[in-house]
């Protein structure tokens, strides 16, 4: 009997020790609590009431958007991502040391990152991505050796990328896209071994593209929208990046010619160099990249024609070489890579008309523009067989003969331009 009644005091003491510990915080947690409500104190604007039940009264581990490590149960990650608060960072979250994961991404928040979150150390990954966030990026990133992924894109950061980003020795993903940022991407950024994706793209960033770069085992570069002068070297695709699957460098100012050793890169799906100052003949190479989905090259000064071995890419779904001073006529191989979705070869000098006795596959296009070129003979007799197709525009060219009928087939066209050619008939 007397057994009993110590089995059910033990049971009711350990039920005591559970809900004290559920409403009154360990020690060493309390630092936790006090950042964390500091910086609930400065959000000006909580919508959907994510932080109501940030309390003394609950337990921190709790909290709506807080995790807990089992064994010291100290905050280890802050996921507050599209939770559209408004505020600023308070430095009182330099306190939770213990923290590995900061992710306030797609939110309201400004100001500026406050020096005290240095003290972050086992910090792995932060994403302040798409805020408001102001002032140049902190050179003290440098120091925090473990972090993996660093996204501060999508905000308005100023003034230069920090040398220090290149001492993050384990940084596998950065990206500072569209900010304000400019000077010299930093030579540093070569040394990271470990950086799988890089994202610097939407910025005012000139000079040259830091060789050391492109030595380094990336599967994605984005540096798209930047005003990058220099040329690319002709072995950008040594032993070290044959793995990229991603190349943008878009809207810039880049020159010479597209190196032929391009064709190394045989993981590449999406390679986009529109709209810089690129010259030359077009490689026939490129017709060997047999995985790539989008090749993007318009807005260029090439000369001679689009090289037939382009009808190789069997995997294809955009295609765009507009307004690249073209010549020659169009490789009909191209219309019988059947999983293109979108083909743009407008404002060029392109010539010829359409073989008319040939097979031609394109059940996915979307958009087939080849305006503003210099094509004659009639249009040809497949176009109207594409159901799929939402734009058609050959206007600006020197087709003859009528509109078929058969025009009332496409029936998902939204957009059609023949405008401005020798058209006849009803």
């Amino acid at each position: 009997m007397v057994k009993i009644h110590v089995l059910i005091a033990s049971l009711l003491m350990a039920n005591y020790f559970v809900l004290h510990q559920a409403i009154i915080p360990p020690q060493n947690l309390t630092t936790d609590l006090s950042a964390l409500l500091e910086f609930k104190s400065h959000i000006s604007l909580d919508p959907f009431g994510f932080l109501d039940n940030w309390s003394s009264t609950t337990f921190v581990c709790n909290w709506t958007g807080i995790s807990c490590a089992f064994k010291n149960q100290r905050v280890t990650a802050l996921n507050l991502s599209n939770w559209s608060l408004r505020g600023i960072i308070p430095p009182h979250l330099g306190n939770l040391t213990f923290l590995t994961s900061l992710d306030f991404s797609h939110n309201n928040f400004s100001g500026f990152i406050p020096h005290q979150l240095a003290n972050l150390i086992s910090l792995k990954q932060m994403n302040v991505g798409y805020n408001n966030l102001s002032g140049e990026i902190p050179s003290w990133f440098g120091n925090l050796q473990e972090l993996r992924f660093l996204l501060l894109n999508n905000n308005t950061f100023s003034g230069a990328i920090p040398l220090s980003l290149g001492n993050i020795s384990n940084l596998e993903k950065l990206n500072l896209g569209y900010n304000l940022l400019e000077g010299n991407i930093p030579k540093g950024i070569g040394n990271l071994s470990n950086l799988r994706t890089l994202t610097l793209r939407g910025n005012q960033l000139t000079g040259s593209i830091p060789s050391g770069i492109f030595n380094i085992s990336l599967e994605e570069i984005d540096f798209a929208e930047n005003s990058l002068s220099g040329s690319l070297p002709l072995d950008i695709c040594n032993h070290q990046l044959k793995q990229i699957k991603g190349l943008n460098l878009s809207v810039n100012q880049l020159q010479g010619s597209i190196p032929s050793e391009l064709y190394n890169c045989r993981d590449l799906e999406h390679l986009s160099l529109s709209y810089n100052q690129f010259n030359g003949r077009i490689p026939r190479t490129l017709g060997y990249l047999d995985k790539l989905k989008d090749l993007s090259i318009g807005g260029n000064n090439f000369t001679g024609g689009i090289p037939m071995e382009i009808g190789n890419l069997t995997n294809l779904e955009i295609l765009n070489m507009q307004s690249s001073f073209l010549t020659g006529g169009i490789p009909w191989p191209i219309f019988n890579v059947s999983s293109l979705r979108v083909i743009d070869l407008s404002s060029n000098s392109l010539s010829g008309s359409f073989p008319v006795n040939l097979f031609y596959n394109l059940p996915a296009l979307k958009e087939l523009n080849l305006s503003a070129n210099q094509l004659i003979g009639s249009i040809p007799s497949f176009v109207w067989e594409f159901k799929t197709l939402e734009t058609l525009d050959l206007s600006t060219n020197n087709l003859t003969g009528g509109i078929s009928k058969r025009v009332g087939n496409l029936t998902s066209l939204k957009k059609l331009y023949l405008d401005f050619n020798l058209l006849t008939g009803t």
